[in-house]
């Protein structure tokens, strides 16, 4: 696996949960914004990018990663 990698969550084209692979039992975050970011909050990388295959979007995903190895 992916030691750093906290959370990973897929969303749909409408930011509906799909499915998640998570270290902790926390519930899905909520996507309040639909537009990509990558940010640092604390000692942790929030990443969003949109998904989508020979120009169709599919969804979202949103990967939170530990910065305490750098």
């Amino acid at each position: 696996g992916l030691p750093d990698v906290i959370d990973a969550h897929l969303y749909d084209e409408h930011g509906a949960w799909f499915v998640s692979f998570r270290h902790n039992g926390d519930r899905p975050p909520v996507l309040s914004s639909m537009t990509a970011v990558a940010e640092f909050r604390a000692d942790v990388l929030h990443v969003i990018e949109p998904v989508t295959f020979r120009g169709r979007h599919y969804g979202w995903i949103y990967l939170t990663v530990s910065t305490q190895s750098l």
